[in-house]
């Protein structure tokens, strides 16, 4: 997956902040790497993208107010939370 950089991304302090994020981001999940993760780092990754995306930790609120098209709707969160409970270690 490709990050979005926003045109703000390039500007400064803004700049520094949404780099900062997608770092801390990455460091916690890359999808790029989610090959190379073992079943069990997938199926504690899965869990903890349902608890974060069931109790609105994410995305983040202050990304959602720049990024509105990210907000999870009844129907993306159905399907993300079904993925996550799925034996797959495949993203589809």
């Amino acid at each position: 997956t490709e990050t979005r950089w926003p045109i703000w991304a390039y500007i400064a302090p803004v700049s520094w902040q949404v780099v900062a994020d997608v770092n801390r981001a990455r460091q916690f999940l890359n999808f790029n790497d989610w090959a190379a993760y073992d079943a069990t780092t997938q199926r504690v990754m899965r869990q903890n993208i349902e608890r974060v995306t069931a109790t609105h930790k994410m995305p983040l609120w202050y990304y959602l107010t720049l990024h509105p098209d990210a907000r999870l709707n009844a129907h993306d969160t159905r399907v993300l939370h079904a993925w996550t409970r799925g034996d797959s270690t495949t993203l589809r």
